[in-house]
């Protein structure tokens, strides 16, 4: 009776070893599909980041936007006519001024006009040429 109940403890050991390892195979499955998806989602978010970095780089901000939440980005690049406000500036003496000063202080006065004017476009929804925009909104370059 001993032997038999040895036994059948030993089966019913074995038995549970084997449900739970069934158990884990499963899990193990199901956490590798999660894995899967959230890799694969993490790929289409990175890939989409990259895709409005290359944007912000030629487009201003607010076009940057439009496309990245459209449905359809092409139709938001669909050519199309609008009115349009364009400046150019030029400042009176500058020529004479740089001839007549320090470069740093040519320097300290350019970004003072481009900090001030800057924010007068922002505030306006405009952009500045790619190589003055700025990218954070806190200083043009």
């Amino acid at each position: 009776m001993a032997r038999v109940r040895s036994l059948l403890r030993v089966k019913e050991l074995h038995d549970k070893v084997h449900e739970q390892t069934e158990l884990l195979k499963e899990q193990s499955e199901q956490l590798a599909t999660w894995n899967r998806t959230l890799e694969q989602r993490v790929a289409e978010q990175t890939a989409e980041i990259a895709r409005i970095g290359r944007l912000e780089r030629f487009l201003a901000p607010q076009l940057v936007q439009i496309i990245a939440s459209s449905q359809d980005p092409d139709a938001a690049l669909a050519s199309h006519r609008r009115e349009v406000t364009v400046i150019f500036c030029d400042l009176r003496g500058f020529t004479a001024f740089t001839d007549t000063s320090e470069p740093e202080e040519v320097m300290a006065v350019l970004r003072e006009y481009h900090e001030d004017l800057g924010e007068l476009i922002f505030q306006h929804e405009g952009t500045l040429d790619p190589l003055h925009r700025r990218r954070d909104h806190d200083h043009i370059q």
